[in-house]
């Protein structure tokens, strides 16, 4: 092998090295940040279902920031300078967010809250900017006959470090017996310094010449991904997909802390489980993705998505800590799926040049979607908190029936996704076979085929 093309090599491993080791601590700051923990300190600010609509919608209104990376990307010789910057000042305002109730302890809560608002809506802005450079740098940088392999190994580790971190925050806010005006400041400060580590790792990291576009008309380029025939179903399926869960996925936790009566420590617990699902089934999926292709993944794993609201709806206080970490392990299992389809397709269909503008399509416009759900769910609780039904022998409150309109909804999005146009992509049947060869599906596979053999016979 040429010294040339061995040194090549081996920057490129240590390149991905660093990105997965910046991934894994990327993890430990979003489970400081956006844990249960956090849902129990705006409810210390007094923060309603409305308020909680809005601070699960603002991020994903943000996305379409996105738009605009992508136009800034198309015009840079450089990614690496503008993603460092706006990922470490992003991460540092949650900072500010977590310490305000002690800086201006006079204010009242709605002053607070609303400064809380303005600053996680100034990160998630400056977040959405840098994320589009990121993924560029990535199409760039990860070789196409690795990259599902690559992203579904990343994302196991990931998710692994996210289940430890989540644990640790589970054991943490269980000693510390502080009121969480206390107790999240200090999580936030643990999860900041991951977080500014993780985006400094990129410093040393390759960063391959960017294909600039720069005499193409700017709304040409905006226009470019939905006028792709093939892009636009995956465009579409992913906003459509995008609203139908955040419908209630954006007051999960409130539901577990508020209606189930779980503490925060239990609720963490609980949502540890989701990195182990990641861990055991992102590797999978990404051989699968590169064998068979992105769309019979996304068929299998919307098909069973809406189960986790099921659950979620039939719930009770006494069996909650029993059934749902199964629950959510399995739930985190086709999530995965569906993040390294997404991205693989995203990465693989997307060409070199204006790139980012694609990856924009597709975030941006399911952001979007995101949080028109969270606003149009708060808005439903809200409307419905003093009613309830009574049906199948039991009492029905507002957020369970938030969870069956979800359920409807997500249904709904499964004749979507077999829409999507991905010629070369395998049959789903075929893939299915394959994922039931997953550790943790192996103990279906034996009930099922008796099955099948009863109604074959």
């Amino acid at each position: 092998m040429p010294t040339r093309t061995r040194n090549k090599d081996l920057s490129l491993r240590h390149g991905l090295l660093s990105v997965t080791v910046s991934g894994c601590l990327a993890m430990v700051y979003g489970a400081c940040i956006h844990s249960p923990a956090t849902t129990q300190f705006y409810r210390s600010l007094g923060a309603t279902e409305f308020h909680f609509g809005l601070l699960n919608g603002i991020p994903f209104l943000m996305l379409f920031m996105q738009f605009v990376s992508a136009l800034m990307t198309n015009r840079l010789r450089r990614r690496k300078p503008a993603f460092l910057l706006l990922g470490v000042v992003a991460r540092l305002l949650f900072v500010v967010i977590a310490f305000a109730p002690f800086w201006f302890p006079a204010r009242r809560a709605s002053w607070l809250l609303t400064v809380v608002m303005l600053l996680l809506a100034v990160s998630a802005a400056m977040s959405n900017l840098h994320m589009p450079l990121w993924f560029d740098w990535m199409g760039d940088l990860v070789p196409k006959r690795i990259l599902n392999r690559y992203w579904g190994t990343k994302q196991r580790w990931m998710m692994l470090v996210s289940s430890l971190a989540l644990l640790g925050v589970a054991g943490f806010t269980r000693v510390l017996t502080a009121p969480i005006r206390v107790v999240y400041p200090a999580l936030v400060t643990i999860g900041v310094a991951a977080g500014v580590i993780d985006i400094l790792l990129f410093v040393r990291v390759r960063e391959p010449p960017n294909i600039r576009v720069r005499h193409v008309p700017t709304l040409r380029l905006l226009l470019e991904p939905f006028r792709d025939r093939q892009y636009r179903t995956v465009v579409l399926f992913s906003c459509l997909f995008a609203g139908a869960v955040m419908f209630g996925a954006a007051f999960v936790r409130l539901y577990m802390l508020k209606v189930l009566n779980l503490s925060v420590w239990a609720t963490t617990l609980i949502f540890s489980v989701t990195g182990l699902g990641h861990f055991v089934s992102a590797g999978a999926w990404g051989r699968l993705a590169d064998t068979y292709g992105h769309k019979p993944i996304l068929i299998f794993c919307v098909s069973l998505k809406s189960l986790i609201v099921l659950v979620f709806a039939l719930v009770t206080e006494q069996t909650a800590p029993f059934v749902l970490p199964l629950a959510v392990f399995f739930d985190s299992m086709l999530n995965a799926g569906n993040m390294v389809a997404t991205n693989g397709y995203m990465l693989k269909r997307a060409p070199q040049e204006n790139r980012s503008m694609f990856i924009a399509a597709i975030s941006a416009a399911a952001g979007l979607a995101r949080f028109l759900a969270a606003m149009a769910g708060g808005a439903f609780l809200v409307a419905w908190s003093r009613v309830s039904l009574s049906f199948l022998g039991r009492t029905w409150n507002n957020y369970q029936l938030l969870f069956a309109i979800c359920f409807l909804l997500r249904v709904g999005c499964i004749p979507i996704v077999r829409r999507i146009r991905e010629p070369r992509s395998g049959s789903p049947a075929v893939v299915l076979t394959h994922i039931f060869d997953l550790w943790p599906l192996r103990v279906l596979r034996a009930p099922l085929t008796r099955i099948a053999r009863r109604v074959a016979k």
